[in-house]
């Protein structure tokens, strides 16, 4: 299993609406699951300004791709579904 990055956006809003939470990613991820992911908060993603995707904050990258409307139970199953196929 390879590493992978994982970013979140700790800019206002996404912060407000559950980007602390998603913070705690790796106290919620199985073995070996934890060991493979590097977690990063960066101030904001830029993305609350792009309406052309249908997403809205918190927003996540994952292994580089952007995710919107992130909970903590979708990107831990995101994060093992990555993981898994690599």
């Amino acid at each position: 299993m390879r590493t992978i990055v994982v970013t979140v956006c700790s800019g206002t809003a996404c912060y407000i609406l559950g980007g602390s939470d998603l913070l705690t990613l790796r106290d919620h991820l199985e073995e070996p699951y934890s060991r493979h992911v590097m977690l990063a908060g960066s101030p904001c993603l830029n993305r609350c300004k792009d309406r052309s995707e249908n997403k809205r904050p918190p927003y996540v990258t994952v292994d580089g791709k952007v995710y919107g409307n992130m909970t903590l139970e979708t990107l831990v199953k995101t994060v093992q579904s990555v993981l898994d196929a690599s």
